[in-house]
């Protein structure tokens, strides 16, 4: 028997792992909606869409004609739309709710634009479910400025009018993002974390994050300032700024270094003792 829910899009932008219909949430879209299907998993490979679909006959599947390869922790679920609600109607109450986050949108299409539903619903999506007519469909891609979290949305109106929506969350683990999305990071929030230091015998280890920073510079065109966090019993370290510093002039990295200690709490920290790279000459509305 299918599930009923009153609110249809969750949370996932505060809790990537959690079983997404049955997260919290913080906006209301739709007043009912069915759960068809959901899943989660983690460590996946996922091509971000960032243009129409189209059949890859090199591959021999359906593919976006552009997107991005992520790697992540992959939460999926598809809702069957209830209600005397348009395909139109649907779209608002979409259009108004990404209004309302702090998300970047990605890419957007309708319609034809889109390219073939088929391919989108059985080539891309595995769901059947979402096989609509070409010209009743929409997607949204977006990004959120919080987190290394994407959100692939589709809403589409099948021959038979009714309406599906379709959302998957790919939550990029600190550590796993790619440099090419840890410069979009940085120019669209101004930080981005590079890694949790790990605290071994009473001494941070910096080796990860010194790996991680020679593998970003090369293709992050911002100069390395990197930002050292610290909370708890931690906060009693000294020297981190130094030990940082000197470990990546080793690697051939020359970076500015600063140690905040306790001053930038942050409830989303990956740890005791984190490091971010900065980017120095962000502000609030930067393009």
């Amino acid at each position: 028997m299918l599930r009923v829910i009153k609110i249809l899009l969750c949370t996932v932008f505060l809790t990537p792992l959690a079983t997404v219909a049955a997260a919290n949430t913080l906006e209301r879209i739709f007043t009912q909606a069915n759960v068809v299907d959901e899943r989660t998993e983690q460590d996946v490979h996922y091509l971000l869409p960032l243009g129409r679909v189209k059949n890859d006959r090199k591959a021999g599947r359906a593919a976006p004609s552009h997107f991005e390869r992520l790697q992540g922790n992959l939460a999926v679920v598809t809702w069957k739309l209830e209600g005397a609600i348009s395909l139109q109607d649907a779209r608002q109450l979409v259009l108004t709710f990404l209004e309302r986050q702090k998300a970047d949108l990605l890419f957007e299409c309708e319609a034809r634009d889109c390219g073939e539903s088929s391919l989108w619903a059985n080539g891309v999506f595995a769901q059947p479910l979402l096989f609509g007519s070409d010209r009743a469909q929409f997607m949204w891609v977006i990004r959120s400025r919080e987190a290394p979290r994407y959100h692939v949305l589709y809403l589409v109106e099948r021959p038979n009018r009714r309406l599906y929506f379709h959302e998957e969350t790919l939550t990029v683990p600190t550590g796993e993002m790619s440099a090419p999305a840890a410069q979009t990071a940085l120019k669209a929030t101004g930080r981005v974390v590079v890694g949790r230091v790990p605290v071994l015998d009473g001494k941070a280890n910096f080796s990860d994050i010194v790996t991680r920073v020679a593998e970003w510079k090369d293709t992050i065109t911002l100069p390395p300032v990197l930002v050292i966090h610290r909370h708890g019993e931690t906060v009693a370290m000294t020297g981190l700024q130094q030990q940082l510093a000197d470990a990546l002039a080793v690697a051939g990295v020359q970076a500015q270094v600063e140690d905040v200690g306790p001053l930038a709490p942050d409830v989303d920290a990956p740890g005791m003792i984190w490091v971010e790279w900065v980017n120095t000459a962000w502000y609030p509305g930067m393009d």
